[in-house]
């Protein structure tokens, strides 16, 4: 049986899902940075104290971790997270 923060998972998940944030195949063709899910591709869309979703993600290239602030598309760096949230 599922707790109601496993379904909340399940559904970000499903919304969320892999196809939606591919490699940037143009950005690696053009040698500008990639930015690809974090872990693996294993971290999950997450809500912060502001009450917007945040997905971590890795440059391989920058050897560099972010948040994509998933509503807006927008990348906000690590320091810049941790000074707003």
């Amino acid at each position: 049986m599922s707790t109601p923060f496993l379904k909340t998972i399940d559904l970000l998940l499903e919304e969320y899902s892999e196809k939606d944030f591919k490699i940037d195949t143009e950005a690696q063709e053009n040698d500008t940075e990639p930015w690809v899910i974090a872990t693996g591709g294993n971290s999950v869309p997450f809500v912060s104290r502001n009450g917007k979703k945040y997905l971590l993600i890795w440059n391989p290239k920058l050897r560099q971790n972010a948040y994509l602030e998933v509503e807006s598309d927008v990348i906000i760096t690590d320091d810049e997270f941790n000074k707003g949230n």
